[in-house]
């Protein structure tokens, strides 16, 4: 399984694609929206962590989570 977050600025969508392209066997899942922690972004993230992890069948390839919050603090 592969899971890559979208605007994940350390590792980006193609550098991944391109490190498992010889891999025959991959479930891949982008979350669209999450960065590096992607993990945290969402429990349906979670969800098919555990699905993979139980043999299920995953039937999505795409999970889209809120855009994070960029704006400044102003406490």
């Amino acid at each position: 399984m592969l899971l890559s977050g979208s605007l994940d600025g350390r590792t980006t969508l193609e550098s991944q694609r391109e490190a498992v392209s010889g891999l025959t066997n991959l479930t891949g899942i982008t979350v669209e929206n999450a960065g590096h922690n992607l993990f945290m972004a969402s429990a349906e993230v979670q969800q098919v962590i555990d699905r993979f992890m139980e043999n299920r069948p995953i039937e999505t390839t795409t999970i889209k989570v809120s855009l994070p919050d960029m704006a400044p603090r102003t406490e």
